[in-house]
């Protein structure tokens, strides 16, 4: 929008707020006398992670006793590529990112 277009419209919104802006505020009309004013929002539990899925607890319990891609893809009859993708979505959801803290957290 070019300067004029905004000197042109620069009336019509002081008139507009002036008027009350369309009759609808911004903020909610106070509270009446004797009213308790609301106090903090409880906490909220921290946002858990999705579950992995059969598969990739499957793997990765394979993968924590010390099997490697290829030995799971074998096990498994899988693709050492398609052994890989389901560690790289399990660590995120496990809140890990080496292979060596699955030990840990299974």
């Amino acid at each position: 929008m070019d300067r004029a277009s905004l000197d042109a419209l620069l009336p019509a919104a002081r008139r507009f707020q002036a008027e009350g802006g369309g009759g609808a505020s911004c903020c909610p009309p106070p509270a009446p006398a004797g009213c308790p004013r609301p106090g903090p929002a409880a906490p909220r539990p921290a946002p858990r992670s999705p579950p992995l899925t059969p598969r990739e607890l499957q793997i990765a319990r394979l993968a924590a006793q010390g099997l490697t891609n290829r030995d799971i893809a074998d096990r498994l009859f899988l693709g050492p590529r398609t052994v890989a993708h389901h560690h790289y979505r399990a660590y995120p959801k496990l809140d890990i990112t080496s292979r060596t803290e699955l030990t840990t957290v299974l």
